[in-house]
């Protein structure tokens, strides 16, 4: 899918380039999304717009091409100049400290919704594919207010429903007292029904006027937004209610340019979450790939082709661009886009078709999907309740750890000391019954809550680390690297932990040493505890960091330690154990069995990988085939053992892909 802009159907010329390019790529779209007027236009112009769209869309059609809708306001982006405000006569949004939103609307005035449905009204009757609200119907981040809405009509609303009593400024209070977690959630899924009756008011106009619309829904990443609920099945319950086919969700947010190659994994693991946490509601799956400011220098060829793989290999079964949006290129400088993705179509048809069924398996980074109740720290800005940031555990699956944000198939869960602090006690007895890694300050967090016994080890703070270092232990999951050592001045002069226990209850994989010689503990450590679960615990703030960003620098050695702490914690069953010391990304994906179909590896640097050796465990047995965009597909060396298969791949270049697929037995 390619998303337009109001241009597009405004302007002959634009237009007639577009469909001719388009039309010199066939297999590159399947369906344009056209744009409805920006901001809040009278409706008149709303309805001129229709007309235009639905002449354009004629066109499309001849060339075989489904055409679709995006909303593209509903509460607003901000206050452009581009953006008409004729049509907005309603109350504008409350924020904390009673300040009101540029444009963006109370998500409860009457003005708006009888406004929303008249809109709607507009183009429905176009008939069109899909129609697609954009992902600014969400509560947060508005121009002038980066919380809402905390008017008086929506405060009152709110108190009924808890039997209270509040203000504005009462209801702000307790919203931030440490202990009201139950408040903070019960706010979050207010604000999530009044989205939903947005876009129960915009379903309810198209499928009355085009029952085969598609209902979809535009949503942005949980861990930034889960101020506007828990999740967005508020929002796809009513376009289901609304609709007898299944809804349509894009996922996204960020990640706009790749001039930071990596951030692609940020955003490729947040969409990940996203995909575990749909309802089953939910037929197409699309993420956002976006190049804003839509130039030719937002985004290369190659790297739309590594974000839209990743994307698939997260569990989307659809790809939908924003990538020749605006008019500052004229559409052939897009053309080379098009042409990469006309070439890779057969291989994403191929993997979805490999995958259909499938699972992300390995390690999960698990958030609680009440991640606000959690306790507000000591320096804790306002509202640091409604996020997280985990992109400090998602840079770690450069490694070549199979980690995956959620699923079934979860052999254990790298825990991020945040996260932590929004599972309840029992979550996270559940976790270490498993097993998890976590650092020292994960593991310290956990032991302040009292339940130091799940760790199997007790947890020692060291504020001061210049004359610190760690040295590898001779423990055999180390090998050769024995007596390496590696400086804590790496962290950056974060706070260090060291474990303590009964001798011989644990295994040290590293000692945590002073200048003089004497040791302080272990640094990183590896227990079962009472429950059975095995917990690896490395005693550094950020894993196995560079400062600099946060992004994984290890040593040969360090790589080995956390490579082999994460199969250990697992009980050695992770679908993949990579054997390369090199920087890969790799995904696996199994059957409902728990048989591997897939293992998706990207080379995130920029060199060519060595010869990549990795063992392959729970394989149904019928051989692999190793799988590019631009070569045949072969049959890669592989020697099978008892319990797995040890299999060679060749050297992948800098910023691509291939799919190690299971081939199963005829």
């Amino acid at each position: 899918m390619i998303r337009l802009w109001p241009h597009h159907h405004e302007n002959p010329v634009d237009l007639d380039e577009l469909l001719s390019t388009i039309a010199a790529h066939p297999g590159c779209c399947d369906e344009v999304w056209f744009c409805t007027a920006w901001g809040f236009s009278a409706l008149e112009s709303h309805r001129n717009h229709a007309k235009m769209i639905g002449t354009a869309a004629a066109r499309f059609r001849e060339l075989g091409i489904q055409t679709g809708l995006q909303i593209a306001n509903t509460f607003g982006h901000g206050c452009y100049p581009f953006m008409a405000e004729e049509g907005a006569t309603w109350r504008r949004m409350t924020g904390s400290e009673g300040q009101t939103a540029t444009l963006a609307p109370c998500p409860r005035d009457p003005d708006l919704l009888v406004y929303t449905a008249a809109m709607a009204d507009c183009y429905a009757p176009l008939r069109l594919s899909s129609v697609w609200i954009d992902d600014d119907l969400r509560m947060s981040s508005h121009q002038g207010v980066p919380h809402g809405c905390f008017c008086d009509v929506c405060v009152e609303a709110f108190s009924s429903g808890q039997r209270k009593d509040f203000t504005r400024q009462t209801l702000v209070e307790d919203l931030h007292r440490p202990e009201n977690g139950a408040l903070r959630l019960a706010w979050t899924r207010f604000n999530g029904k009044s989205l939903a009756r947005i876009a129960s008011i915009i379903g309810k106009s198209f499928h009355r006027a085009s029952p085969g619309t598609r209902l979809a829904f535009q949503q942005l990443t949980h861990e930034r937004f889960f101020y506007s609920g828990p999740d967005w099945k508020p929002i796809y319950d009513a376009l289901a209610a609304e609709s007898d086919r299944p809804t349509g969700a894009r996922l996204g947010n960020s990640y706009y340019v790749d001039h930071n190659p990596r951030e692609v994994l940020n955003k490729a693991f947040a969409i990940g979450r996203q995909v575990a946490l749909l309802p089953t509601s939910v037929g197409q799956i699309c993420p956002e790939i976006e190049s804003f400011p839509h130039t030719a220098f937002s985004k290369t060829p190659q790297g739309l082709m590594v974000e839209s793989a990743l994307a698939l290999a997260m569990g989307c079964n659809s790809l939908s661009y924003a990538i020749l949006c605006s008019e500052h290129e004229p559409v052939a400088n897009h053309a080379r886009y098009l042409h990469a993705m006309r070439a890779h179509r057969p291989f994403w048809e191929d993997y979805l078709f490999l995958n259909e069924g499938t699972q992300l398996a390995g390690i999960e980074i698990p958030m609680s999907r009440d991640q606000a109740t959690r306790r507000p720290r000591d320096g804790d800005s306002p509202f640091a309740w409604a996020s997280i940031n985990l992109d400090s555990i998602y840079q770690m699956a450069t490694l070549g750890v199979p980690l995956i944000p959620s699923g079934e198939f979860c052999n254990a869960a790298i825990l991020h000391p945040d996260a932590i602090d929004g599972f309840s006690d029992h979550e996270l007895e559940n976790f270490l019954t498993k097993g998890a890694l976590l650092t020292g300050e994960g593991a310290f967090r956990i032991q302040q809550r009292g339940l130091g016994r799940l760790l199997g080890v007790g947890v020692i703070r060291h504020e001061k680390v210049s004359d610190l270092f760690e040295r590898i232990s001779d423990d055999p999951l180390n090998g050769s690297h024995a007596g390496r050592p590696w400086a804590l001045w790496l962290s950056a002069g974060a706070a260090v932990y060291s474990c303590v226990s009964t001798p011989g209850s644990v295994r040290s994989l590293g000692n945590l040493e002073k200048t003089d010689g004497s040791i302080l503990g272990s640094a990183t450590t590896l227990c079962e505890n009472s429950l059975g679960g095995r917990i690896a615990i490395f005693g550094y703030s950020h894993w196995v960091s560079w400062s600099e960003g946060h992004l994984p620098s290890p040593s040969t050695a360090r790589w080995n330690q956390f490579a082999a702490a994460a199969d250990w914690v697992a009980h050695e069953r992770l679908p993949v154990r990579l054997h390369t010391p090199t920087q890969l990304v790799v995904l696996p994906r199994v059957a409902a069995t728990g048989a591997l179909r897939s293992v998706f590896i990207l080379n995130p640097s920029i060199d060519h990988s060595p010869e990549i050796v990795c063992e392959v465990r729970a394989a149904s047995g019928g051989g692999f085939l190793w799988k590019t965009p631009d070569q045949p597909d072969h049959n890669p060396e592989a020697r099978k053992g008892e319990t797995s298969t040890r299999v060679s791949l060749p050297s992948l270049p800098p910023w691509s892909f291939g799919v190690l697929a299971a081939v199963r037995p005829t």
